[in-house]
């Protein structure tokens, strides 16, 4: 396997793919595909509008096999390569529904839903290798670490996994509802009156687009005084004003009340139960081993807040540290390359000829519980 590995971060809003030898994925794509006749993928599905599907969901779960083969397609046309030419390495989300004895049929699912992302990429792509990933201990190994708490909070959900010593520990992981959507829904509702495009799917890009550049976290509760103005020049030219609510729209993370998913875990209580879920030696340290990643971690002074948040929940003379990187959106991907770029993966790489031998059922052993 000569040919540079091709990482593929599968996330609910964008694909993230490029080769080993990258230090950032060199496509990035939004998750979604329209409809007939030619089915036009990312950037073309969102500029032509009409009704657009996310073949990807909370968890990873793919949830229409056919449209994912068409965005993979769009993937390597993107990439201008052809997959059987290069290794490939996919990245899946840790569902900590999959250790639950009471939830047999989804951890059934989860070993399915890997076998068939495996014949896929076998059987129509014609991949020479195949590998496949916990995005939790790829992001611990992007963020230079082999263990710690990650938190991975991206658009449809915020999951929360205990990595130590380069193994998913499932037992300990969370999931709260609490993403990047529950502070898209909660700016909507703040600028409702200020004159947004009334076509939902303009609106909807507007409302991305004002989170992405102005939105940020109170470094406290008190958001009455760090409300500052800031100017934003909507599509047909006018410009409005946004002050506190591009502070308040993100306390929905902090305050489950003030969100659609009221009973859901804020994230500092979801953090600190998966802390508390791992062994009784190691707690303190795992405190101070906190590692954000996802879109929705970009928030600018999301870190700060949350250390001061589990700070609180935390045992006395309790150290932590919440660890933020710049490249933190990516460090799932990141963590993907380090694993294609070791001198021994073809040894842990499932090969065509393995597969054309055992077929999809080498799954369970080689990617099964803490992959």
């Amino acid at each position: 396997m000569s040919a540079p590995a091709i990482i593929i971060d599968n996330g609910t809003d964008t694909i993230k793919a490029g080769f080993a030898q990258e230090d950032i994925p060199s496509v990035v794509f939004p998750s979604i595909i329209g409809g007939e006749p030619d089915f036009p993928v990312g950037y073309v599905a969102k500029g032509r509008g009409g009704i657009l599907n996310r073949p990807i969901r909370g968890g990873g779960r793919i949830t229409d096999w056919t449209q994912m083969e068409k965005v993979w397609h769009h993937m390597y046309s993107e990439l201008q390569v052809s997959p059987d030419a290069h290794p490939a390495i996919l990245t899946q989300p840790l569902n900590e529904v999959e250790y639950s004895k009471q939830n047999t049929s989804n951890s059934l699912y989860d070993i399915s839903n890997r076998k068939k992302m495996m014949e896929v990429f076998f059987e129509t792509f014609d991949v020479p290798a195949f590998y496949i990933s916990s995005q939790a201990i790829l992001a611990a190994y992007g963020a230079g670490r082999s263990q710690g708490i990650i938190v991975d909070s991206g658009h449809e959900e915020t999951r929360i996994a205990w990595v130590w010593q380069g193994a998913c520990l499932g037992y300990a992981a969370i999931t709260t509802p609490l993403s990047g959507t529950t502070v898209t829904n909660s700016l909507a509702k703040l600028l409702k009156g200020h004159g947004l495009p009334s076509h939902p799917e303009m609106a909807a890009d507007v409302l991305a687009d004002i989170k992405e550049r102005l939105c940020e976290v109170s470094v406290n509760k008190d958001v009455q005084g760090g409300g500052d103005e800031k100017s934003y020049q909507l599509p047909d030219g006018r410009t409005i004003k946004i002050g506190r609510e591009r502070f308040l729209a993100a306390e929905t993370l902090f305050d489950p009340s003030l969100s659609d998913s009221p009973q859901a875990k804020s994230l500092q209580v979801a953090i600190n139960d998966c802390v508390q879920k791992t062994d009784d030696d190691l707690r303190r340290r795992l405190y101070g081993q906190i590692i954000l990643t996802g879109g929705n971690s970009m928030l600018p002074g999301l870190a700060q807040r949350l250390q001061t948040e589990i700070t609180s929940l935390a045992p006395p003379q309790t150290a932590v540290s919440v660890i933020s990187q710049p490249n933190r959106k990516y460090s799932v991907w990141v963590g993907g390359t380090l694993i294609g770029r070791m001198p021994a993966f073809s040894e842990i790489a499932v090969s065509k000829e393995q597969y054309a031998e055992v077929g999809s059922s080498i799954v369970q052993q080689r990617f099964g519980a803490g992959f």
